[in-house]
């Protein structure tokens, strides 16, 4: 998988997760080797320091959690998720 797409879906993953409850860089990378992607615990940590930087998430003593900034973005991709989701899967006719 082309890395720039590989990033860009484990960032969503990320958010996703850490819309639901605070998360650590064990949990964080089980829960992705559960969807299918192989990283080190310090792929995972860089994913996670990255996105702390950018504000989406907020670190403290080892826990990440979603910031205001972070929950918006993720209210932003959600529905451009939905609508790909269905063209992808022909569940909608794609838009032209």
């Amino acid at each position: 998988m082309n890395v720039d797409f590989k990033t860009a879906i484990i960032r969503m993953h990320v958010l996703h997760y850490a819309n639901q409850n605070a998360i650590s860089v064990p949990g964080m990378k089980t829960k992705l080797e559960r969807q299918g992607y192989v990283m080190s615990e310090q792929e995972v940590e860089q994913e996670l320091d990255k996105l702390a930087q950018q504000k989406l998430l907020a670190s403290l003593a080892g826990s990440y959690k979603m910031t205001y900034a972070g929950r918006a973005e993720l209210d932003e991709l959600k529905p451009k998720i939905s609508v790909l989701h269905e063209e992808m899967n022909g569940l909608k006719p794609p838009v032209l």
